[in-house]
């Protein structure tokens, strides 16, 4: 009987040692899965950084292009006299909604020429006007500014009601708009209570606010 107990022994241990082999087997197969998966993981990361590089540089490409695109349309609104038309105009309702608290847009017109309704006769022209139920926004449009037109204009904007007497009460906001304005005006702009706007990245923004009343 010590042969068939010394047999099992035996045989035990061949079976122990076989799934032993076989644990180190399939551990030896996990260790090799996961290094492959590592290597695929990092790969993958490597080709969705360069896709992702790729996607900037096309982004920083059309940002340009756009950029150039515009700064070709300002020249060219410059030269013809039409930016308040063409580039000023179609942002101020929106401007008016997001940045003056219009709740509505009631009026807007472009190039109103009108005749005094008070005083001396006059007539003049306002580039930009631009009502809601209890403001009015009116804006001087200038293809090149100066620290000149930019001191001109609160004049200009007092005598406002004369010729809109039917906006009356209203509160006036006063713009000064261009395609571009240099930095250096930004201080004579918000000293004269005006707000400034111009080409923004993608489309007009405000660039100046007026300096805060005391």
């Amino acid at each position: 009987m010590e042969w068939l107990a010394g047999a099992r022994y035996t045989a035990s241990m061949i079976s122990m040692e076989q799934r032993v082999d076989h644990l180190d087997s399939v551990m030896a197969e996990l260790a090799h899965a996961q290094v492959r998966s590592e290597i695929a993981f990092k790969a993958s990361g490597e080709r969705m950084e360069q896709m992702l590089a790729r996607m900037e540089a096309d982004t920083q490409r059309m940002r340009a292009d756009t950029r150039r695109m515009q700064k070709a349309w300002g020249d060219l609104a410059n030269k013809m006299g039409t930016v308040a038309e063409d580039i000023v105009a179609p942002n101020i309702p929106r401007l008016a909604v997001e940045e003056f608290g219009f709740t509505e847009v009631e009026d807007l017109m472009v190039r109103a020429r009108r005749a005094s309704r008070r005083g001396e006769k006059r007539v003049a022209e306002w580039d930009v006007v631009c009502s809601g139920p209890d403001k009015v926004i009116v804006v001087d449009v200038k293809s090149t500014p100066t620290l000149e037109k930019i001191r001109e204009a609160p004049a200009r904007f007092a005598g406002f009601f004369d010729f809109f007497p039917e906006y009356e009460g209203r509160e006036l906001i006063g713009v000064f708009a261009s395609w571009a304005i240099d930095p250096k005006l930004h201080p004579a702009i918000r000293d004269a209570g005006l707000y400034g706007i111009a080409m923004g990245e993608d489309t007009m923004d405000i660039v100046v606010r007026p300096a805060p009343r005391c």
